[in-house]
């Protein structure tokens, strides 16, 4: 399996790095906004999220003009609904309970990785590591995915914090 760390510069700047490499990283553009963001994967291939409705439940993904993915946010877990085959969905759901941590599952049910958070007082930033099986991540629709899971999940924890503080 492979281990990929992810460690946040500052608020608005999260890295993957696999064996000191980086595999993708994620600049939100506001500082206020987390639905907004630019995701770079190998430096050269930039995707935009762009948040859609009143709500702002469902999410685009887009490179350059085109629209690539469509993510619906639902209480049970987000779900990645237009992609390169429409019939075949990915699935972002918590794991257990207590959302010990999250995985990405595709039509078939199959994980295809998980992620944890591992918390740094130190730098009072979230950290999260992700296991995926060792074919899994090569591929610039992978390390896609697995950069927008880690959207996905700061999202979450940003909205147990701050119903937390309600």
């Amino acid at each position: 399996m492979k281990r990929i760390n992810v460690t946040q510069q500052n608020y608005r700047v999260l890295t993957a790095l696999q064996n000191d490499e980086q595999l993708g990283r994620i600049v939100y553009t506001k500082w206020y906004s987390n639905n907004r963001a630019d995701i770079y994967i190998n430096e050269n291939t930039t995707y935009r999220l762009v948040p859609r409705g009143f709500w702002q439940t469902t999410l685009e993904v887009f490179k350059e003009e085109t629209s690539l993915l469509t993510v619906k946010s639902k209480f049970s877990g987000f779900t990645i609904t237009k992609t390169i085959d429409p019939d075949r969905p990915y699935y972002f759901k918590s794991k257990g309970i207590f959302k010990k941590g999250y995985a990405l599952m595709n039509y078939k049910n199959e994980m295809l990785f998980e992620i944890t958070s591992n918390f740094s007082w130190k730098k009072m930033y979230p950290g999260f590591t992700i296991y995926c099986q060792d074919n899994f991540g090569n591929e610039d629709i992978e390390k896609l995915l697995i950069m927008l899971s880690v959207h996905f999940y700061r999202t979450v924890q940003n909205a147990a914090a701050a119903s937390a503080g309600v």
